[in-house]
């Protein structure tokens, strides 16, 4: 082995696989708004997509409903998950269900009565009235779909289904795109049309969403449940991510209404575009931020310092290397790309100006991103706070407001990129508040809890290959860390038993293949307690049930020891990962 006793395989693994589901997720159910805005430019005209603008910061409020709910519920779902809190992870599920298909329900039946003043409130004037209304009518009646998708979404990826989610968000994407064609170009129904089109495509969504719940590998599972003390956690932990969706729709009525003020339909046409474009772009953040706050919430769960300082680092790395690969494609393909949303000579070099100034704001933001969802998933609301404040809403609307009177059109596109620099640089500046020193490592970011691992008297953590050689390495230095502690001696003995049993059983019979793999062990060591944690890639194996059955093999006999050893063993596969924790 290695002086270096642990890597980031596993987490590596583990990341790489759910950020690319996450991200072709989100893309696909962006698409599905670019595909509109396509139709509303090329059939309607400017001034549907003027309306389409205008009409964007409500479909951004119900994203943000969709956000705290499906944030929250799982942050606080992966957080017991990690605690090995089975009982909790279900009632948290149930009460996100409930809260969220209750609010979606009353937003659905109320707005017949409200779209008319919702739109002059959001900017819209004269004729432009009617048409944002209309669209905001077609898909706020599909409410209950939007927000309910979202939840299902979050909570597959987390029960080990993340390629459902994909292809949940595919249905939609298709049926959306057919029948905004079918709606506006075949019965003339216009906006009201497109609304109505992607209303229909997150029902499909739901309904695709839904068969987990019915599988074999489905964990989750709603139960009756006494009181709604635990909603206010959920709503706690997943406001972060739902106000950075609201101050970005406060942001927007306020680029909005100076593009109106400025240019009128020109400049809001160009930003329209602008928006519609960085839809599909915040996708890819956004997907990298949910993979980071899903990983997040297991490894703080389970009290894990070295996983989430691996996580932070991993999340920064992958995430900057993708988004500057594509901050450089647009501002090459710009021109290209508004052309996609109609030939109006007088906006194409406006919105192709506005989009490549606007592409250097993407590495920047990602940052904001990441840092916004996995202090979200640490319970650091405070820090997840700022940054959702400062960089959905504060720095951006500043710039904008300051800029705009003296550089024009210039000011709305420039503020994007200032804003979001000055997001990073803030966080620095408040990192060096709270902690006293300026940070220069991932662990100085991480901005944990005083009392985070302070029930762990000591620790022991290694990562070793598929190789029985390694495992008898590791039983020798398990001993080495067993003789420091004299009066622990029965029980870290007895967990160098399961070491050899276990990791063994993983090495001979977990990989299919002869290909190198990794196994992360950690021994903890608590005030009456030893805990073992094995985390592994292999096949799902539940050494628990498989220990249950009538059967005199080797293997079977071995984990039967274990279990008479152990005060407790828990099993469980998250995150596409098989996870044993045994409590001696």
């Amino acid at each position: 082995m290695k002086n270096k006793l642990t890597n980031t395989y596993l987490i590596s693994k583990s990341f790489k696989s759910y950020i690319f589901v996450s991200i072709m997720g989100l893309i696909s159910a962006t698409i599905g708004m670019v595909i509109d805005g396509l139709f509303v430019g090329n059939l309607i005209g400017i001034k549907g997509m003027a309306a389409y603008g205008i009409a964007s910061p409500f479909f951004i409020f119900l994203a943000a409903i969709s956000t705290i709910f499906a944030n929250g519920g799982t942050i606080l779902s992966s957080n017991y998950i990690g605690r090995e809190e089975k009982d909790k992870v279900n009632l948290s599920f149930t009460l996100t269900c409930f809260i969220a298909a209750v609010t979606s329900i009353v937003i659905m039946f109320l707005s017949p009565f409200y779209v008319e003043w919702l739109s002059v409130i959001l900017g819209a004037k004269g004729n432009l009235i009617p048409l944002t209304a209309d669209y905001i009518l077609g898909f706020t009646i599909g409410t209950f779909s939007l927000v309910f998708s979202q939840v299902l979404f979050s909570y597959t990826r987390l029960d080990n289904s993340p390629n459902l989610g994909l292809i949940s968000v595919l249905i939609a994407t298709i049926i959306n795109a057919v029948l905004d064609f079918v709606f506006t170009a075949i019965f003339g129904w216009g906006m009201f049309g497109i609304g109505v089109a992607t209303t229909i495509g997150y029902f499909f969504a739901v309904i695709s969403l839904l068969t987990h719940f019915f599988s074999k590998k489905n964990n989750l599972h709603l139960i009756r449940f006494n009181s709604f003390k635990e909603v206010i956690n959920i709503l706690r932990i997943g406001l972060p991510s739902a106000l950075n969706r609201v101050f970005t729709m406060v942001r927007t009525i306020i680029t909005n209404y100076l593009a109106i003020l400025i240019g009128g339909t020109i400049i809001m046409g160009a930003l329209s575009i602008q928006s519609n474009v960085n839809q599909l772009l915040s996708s890819v953040a956004m997907g990298i931020g949910m993979t980071t706050m899903l990983l997040g919430g297991v490894f703080y769960g389970e009290e894990d310092k070295r996983s989430l300082k691996d996580l932070l680092t991993i999340s920064l790395k992958w995430g900057l290397l993708i988004i500057i690969m594509i901050s450089i494609l647009v501002i090459i393909f710009a021109p290209f790309i508004v052309a996609a949303f109609g030939s109006n000579p007088e906006i194409l070099p406006v919105a192709t100006h506005s989009l490549r100034l606007f592409a250097l704001s993407l590495p920047p933001s990602l940052i904001g991103v990441i840092f916004l969802n996995f202090y979200s998933s640490i319970n650091n609301i405070y820090m997840a706070n700022y940054i959702a404040f400062a960089h959905s809403l504060l720095f951006i609307s500043l710039f904008a407001c300051i800029l705009t009177p003296f550089i024009g059109a210039n000011g709305i596109w420039l503020c994007f990129f200032l804003g979001e620099t000055t997001t990073i640089l803030g966080l620095f500046i408040l990192i060096k508040f709270k902690s006293g020193k300026w940070p220069r490592t991932a662990t100085d970011f991480l901005m944990l809890d005083n009392d985070f691992e302070s029930n762990i008297k000591d620790s022991f953590e290694i990562s070793l290959e598929n190789d029985m050689d390694q495992v008898i390495e590791l039983s020798n230095r398990v001993q080495s860390f067993v003789d420091k502690y004299p009066n622990h001696e029965d029980k870290l003995f007895k967990v160098s038993l399961c070491v050899e049993e276990m990791v063994g059983n993983i090495v001979k019979h977990g990989f299919d293949s002869s290909k190198t793999h990794y196994i992360d062990i950690r021994i903890i060591l608590v005030e009456n307690d030893v805990i073992f944690r094995i985390r592994d890639d292999g096949k799902q194996f539940n050494p628990i049930e498989y220990g249950n059955k009538d059967n005199s093999s080797e293997n079977a006999l071995g984990i039967a020891m274990v279990r008479k050893i152990a005060k407790n063993m828990e099993y469980r596969s998250t995150i596409g990962l098989n996870n044993l924790t045994i409590t001696i």
